[in-house]
């Protein structure tokens, strides 16, 4: 009886602190990060503040905090690792745009030792299935909840690591692919691509074409697609090389007939040619308008087709796809911030960059 009384309350619990999760920077459970980071996890000895000012105004219990992979720069394995670290979370002592250097003045009432130090295994990650990852699986669960007042003015969240084991080795820094937001300083909204599939190579070269793709939203409401093409078709002084964007809604992986090496994964929707040649390296980098009347979390599925005009030649490369997704409107104020110093814990201060771990709240 008492084994059944304990699961009953044990998903109740569960149950309770799921419903309750919220995620920072606000709106980021939906969208994919523009960048990735290292902090906190990745450092064996530093000590790392968030302060974040976009969780509500509703009283909520927090059981503890999480980090999700990067879907989109990640590529193979993150191995386990265990990280040395203890947690400390207070009210915010500062608002996120007036963030201090000094991580004593961004520490406010309430602060409690919601983690002593403790050593916290994390598993092994495999590159996210699609953007964003569909978990937060770097979880650091508190030995003591935290009780987030109603009409709170802001939470720190302190981090401070003492050390790390890692196939890299013992207290060495690393990369764990978290994901990451920056906040620009005119409030445009960044999502980055996720990449998929597989380029072919120009011929006379063994390096398949590639392209990076991401979408921002200005402040203005117009949209645009930043494309940096790599290894494709390359242009020469007597002969340019030029680049389709085929754009799709879906994806329909396709052989090209007169290229079997090559596959089109977009569906064939749109294609439009892109201004100007590619380099003498077959390189394109460059910006497209996208109509701003799309809705945020519109996705469509793109790549670069490349190819010379020089009769004969039959030189045709194909990128990788990506799927990208129009962004959300931005916001010129800042609401969530990190204060960072990455090599000395005991250093009373840090640095303020305009970068944010994307964090769940459970």
């Amino acid at each position: 009886m008492n084994h059944r009384i304990s699961v009953a309350v044990f998903v109740a619990l569960a149950a309770s602190a799921a419903a309750q999760s919220i995620v920072s920077p606000s709106g980021r459970d939906r969208f994919e990060g523009s960048t990735n980071s290292p902090y906190p996890l990745g450092r064996a000895n530093g000590r790392f503040q968030q302060l974040h000012a976009d969780l509500g105004t509703a009283a909520r219990t927090i059981l503890g905090h999480a980090y999700r992979a990067d879907a989109t720069t990640q590529r193979a394995d993150v191995l386990s690792f265990t990280a040395d670290l203890e947690v400390v979370l207070a009210a915010a002592g500062r608002a996120p745009n007036q963030a201090s250097t000094t991580f004593a003045d961004n520490l406010g009432a309430n602060a409690v030792t919601v983690l002593p130090r403790t050593l916290v295994n994390f598993p092994t990650t495999s590159r996210p299935a699609a953007d964003p990852a569909a978990t937060f699986e770097f979880r650091i669960p508190y030995a003591t909840p935290y009780a987030l007042p109603a009409n709170n003015s802001g939470l720190c969240v302190d981090v401070v690591l003492h050390g790390n084991q890692s196939s890299r080795g013992t207290n060495v820094n690393f990369l764990p692919y978290l994901d990451a937001q920056d906040f620009p300083t005119d409030g445009r909204s960044e999502v980055a691509g996720y990449r998929f599939g597989t380029g072919c190579p120009a011929v006379g070269s063994n390096l398949p074409a590639s392209a990076r793709f991401s979408m921002t939203r200005f402040l203005d409401t117009s949209v645009s697609m930043e494309i940096d093409l790599r290894d494709a078709v390359p242009s020469t002084s007597i002969v340019p090389a030029t680049t389709a964007l085929v754009v799709g809604l879906g994806a329909f992986p396709q052989p090209w007939p007169t290229a079997a090496q090559c596959t089109l994964y977009p569906t064939l929707d749109v294609a439009v040619t892109l201004p100007g040649p590619n380099d003498s390296a077959g390189d394109w980098f460059g910006y497209v308008a996208v109509p701003s009347s799309m809705p945020a979390g519109q996705r469509f599925y793109v790549q670069c087709v490349s190819g010379s005009p020089s009769p004969g030649s039959g030189d045709l490369t194909f990128s990788d796809a990506s799927v990208v997704t129009v962004p959300p409107l931005g916001d010129a104020t800042l609401r969530a911030v990190r204060i960072a110093n990455g090599s000395n814990r005991t250093s009373p201060t840090g640095t303020v960059p305009r970068t944010v771990t994307v964090t769940e709240f459970f």
